[in-house]
């Protein structure tokens, strides 16, 4: 026992794979954020005015009355509720074996890093990316290879070239706003990365969680179709969620992967949590069936559209001059480039003090670039308090650029 009133110093104890873990900069973020007088632009939030209650409450009032309490509440099959992967798996023309729901399609990544990485495998990447995916796979000692974006999204070309000298274990991408970029990923470039999935025989994650948030435009065919369509549709794990467009506290998401591949994410599933949430995953099941539910994506698509369009407005006319940012046509995210090598991190500080909350994109990259770089999310914010926050943030950098002028002139 210590005899000290020191704590005892778990360190020494620590598997090596937990050494590699770091905290979500997002989720630091949003403890400093989530006071009502802090306009937070950092977190990837939905709007909890356009959460669908009324189909919530009325689904779960049913779930659990007398007649059907018993088994919402009852353990469950690993791989989920059978009514709910059977539409799920027809949704993607799939047979059901092929869909696993999970506890978020974070749990997703992190059973699939779990499933197939060795300490030293490569990755590849885009740069920046989501960081929930690195900070899910960093523990198992991997590699990351960075591929730059634009805003078409992952840059292809470049691939062919690199996967004659490298064996990554799989690509991941966010092929739909990408997080925190906010591009698509061009029709002509899906087409060219399953080309090369072919060719060279590699795995690619698809992951998707706000493919149902298109404000402009029309949707383009997700990779694991267009692999379907040329035989190859073991070689893509395509990961959804219900967050973005039900609830994200119901903590429901599932991915559809070759069934090989399904009965080991099972297997490691049943060792972290038995099973998914049964209520949450009935829930949901009743609400998608509800026919009010497409009425609540088109008020949510036009709500969020509006956001987005008041983001972008008043980035324009309040960050300094020469800031770059990729129209989202879809997503819950603007990436903003500053411009005059500003130091978004160093400014991190005043912004709160200033009550404005963001996300460096530093944050998501694997070469600690981005350090200029904001990730701006609209949808959590009113358009008045979208304009009020980005007004206080655009202020706060040109005061910064014009300083730093004046120390260098």
């Amino acid at each position: 026992m210590n005899s000290s009133n020191t704590p005892n110093d778990w360190s020494r104890h620590l598997a090596t794979s937990t050494r590699r873990l770091r905290r979500s900069a997002v989720r630091e973020i949003l403890k400093a954020a989530v006071r009502p007088d802090v306009i937070s632009f950092g977190g990837g939030l939905p709007a909890p005015e356009c959460f669908p209650d009324a189909l919530i409450a009325r689904a779960s009032a049913r779930l659990l009355d007398a007649e059907h309490g018993g088994r919402t509440l009852q353990y469950g099959e690993s791989e989920g509720v059978a009514e709910l992967r059977a539409l799920l798996a027809e949704s993607v023309d799939r047979p059901v074996e092929e869909v696993l729901i999970t506890s978020g399609a974070q749990q997703g990544l992190d059973l699939l890093g779990r499933a197939l990485l060795d300490q030293g495998d490569t990755v590849l990447v885009e740069n920046p990316t989501y960081l929930g995916a690195l900070g899910a796979w960093r523990p198992h000692g991997v590699r990351f290879i960075p591929l730059p974006i634009d805003g078409d999204g992952m840059v292809v070309e470049p691939l062919d070239g690199l996967l004659r000298t490298e064996r990554p274990k799989f690509l991941y991408t966010m092929p739909n706003f990408h997080n925190p970029g906010g591009a698509v990923l061009s029709l002509e470039r899906r087409e060219g990365l399953i080309r090369l999935a072919e060719a060279h025989g590699f795995l690619i994650v698809e992951d998707d969680p706000y493919g149902d948030l298109r404000y402009d435009g029309d949707s383009l065919p997700s990779l694991l179709s267009l692999a379907q369509a040329r035989g190859i549709e073991d070689q893509v794990v395509r990961l959804r969620s219900f967050s973005k467009v039900v609830a994200p506290g119901l903590r429901v998401g599932w991915l559809r992967a070759a069934p090989t591949l399904v009965d080991v994410l099972v297997k490691l599933k049943q060792a972290a949590d038995f099973h998914p949430n049964i209520l949450g995953q009935r829930i949901i099941l009743d609400v998608i069936r509800d026919p009010g539910f497409n009425e609540h994506l088109a008020h949510l698509r036009k709500t969020y559209r509006e956001r987005r369009d008041a983001m972008e407005s008043a980035v324009a006319q309040f960050f300094p001059e020469g800031t770059t940012w990729t129209t989202p046509v879809g997503g819950m995210f603007l990436m903003a480039k500053l411009p005059h090598q500003l130091n978004a991190v160093s400014c991190l500080r005043r912004a709160l003090d200033a009550k404005v909350a963001y996300v460096t994109v530093d944050n998501f990259t694997v070469d600690d670039s981005g350090t200029d770089a904001v990730r701006l999310n609209f949808t959590n914010a009113s358009p008045e308090r979208i304009r009020e926050g980005i007004e206080r943030l655009g202020n706060l950098f040109r005061e910064t650029a014009n300083r730093s002028f004046q120390l260098t002139s």
